[in-house]
């Protein structure tokens, strides 16, 4: 159905135009359609989708209508959209992995929330690259996760937020690098934690690992923090890059270890903004370090080495 084809319509800070384009109702940015006004616009979206349509505005919001039925209208308001005259929520789909006959569904969260205001085109593409790939890798990582008798836990977050993605590039740019760069760099703009059984973490964080590397994935970064013997926060992080070229974060826990981070997290916040050495501060550490004296080192958690890819 053409009127299904329009996704999203955006008009950007520079005043150009930004149409998203796809068949299978998901922002993947399958087609991604580009133009300096609204009546270029209009021309490329009719020439793509072969629908006649005209622009209104509708509280002060442009929105791409054709006869009374609205397609999809963009709206200032992140994640709105109108029809029929009121703005309301846009329900753009989540990307769904099919697992083993079911249906996994992940980056749902962001499937409300992937549209990048602030932000350049290229940006917008990089973005939505990202959003593409999750669900190829998600489904990688629960098969993998299932055969270990392990878990995925999170999934909704799988993709971070476009808001989230914007608030990270005005805070972590201190390169003073174009928008779409620090995308590209963003190491956890895809990101996942796998769980499993406390004393087995060792062996299936290897295993895991391995997995990974005979279905075509890099793991360019190891960090085994329960090597770390100066760190109350105890986890695995791995850095990965999918066949594709998509860099993703794994975080590998399990029920006691998230329980334990569930608990140092906020003494951390509080901490951090207190003067090192002071009293107030040296107690804080101390809590923290009583907290993380309390989860036992799993078996084997010593053969996961440590590694960077150089």
């Amino acid at each position: 159905m053409n009127d299904e084809k329009i996704v999203l319509v955006q008009q950007l800070k520079d005043k150009s135009y930004i149409a998203v384009l796809n068949d299978e109702y998901r922002f993947d940015g399958s087609v991604l359609v580009e133009a300096s006004n609204e009546e270029e616009l209009n021309a490329k979206i009719n020439a793509a989708v072969k629908v006649d349509g005209i622009w209104r505005y509708i509280h002060g919001h442009p929105v791409y209508l054709e006869g009374t039925a609205v397609k999809r209208g963009h709206a200032r308001v992140r994640g709105m959209q109108a029809k029929n005259g009121k703005l309301r929520k846009n329900r753009t789909l989540a990307a769904t992995a099919k697992v083993n006959g079911g249906s996994v569904v992940g980056g749902s969260a962001a499937s409300k929330d992937n549209v990048l205001v602030r932000s350049s085109v290229k940006a917008q593409k990089a973005y939505n690259k990202a959003r593409k790939a999750e669900p190829k890798i998600t489904k990688d990582l629960v098969n993998i996760s299932k055969a270990l008798n392990m878990g995925m836990t999170g999934l909704k977050y799988s993709v971070k937020t476009a808001s989230s993605v914007e608030n990270k590039i005005r805070r972590k740019n201190k390169e003073k690098l174009p928008d779409y760069a620090v995308i590209n760099k963003m190491g956890d703009l895809v990101r996942y934690t796998q769980m499993g059984k406390h004393s087995d973490l060792g062996k299936n964080a290897v295993k895991t690992v391995d997995a990974l590397r005979k279905r075509g994935y890099k793991v360019t970064k190891i960090d085994n923090k329960y090597l770390d013997k100066t760190s109350d926060y105890k986890g695995i992080h791995l850095d990965c890059v999918s066949p594709d070229g998509q860099k993703f974060e794994l975080q590998i826990h399990s029920k006691e270890s998230m329980a334990v981070k569930n608990k140092l997290h906020p003494i951390y916040e509080k901490s951090r903004n207190m003067k090192e050495g002071s009293p107030e501060r040296i107690a804080l550490e101390n809590q923290m370090r009583e907290i993380s004296a309390t989860l036992p080192m799993p078996k084997g958690i010593d053969e996961l080495k440590n590694y960077e890819e150089r």
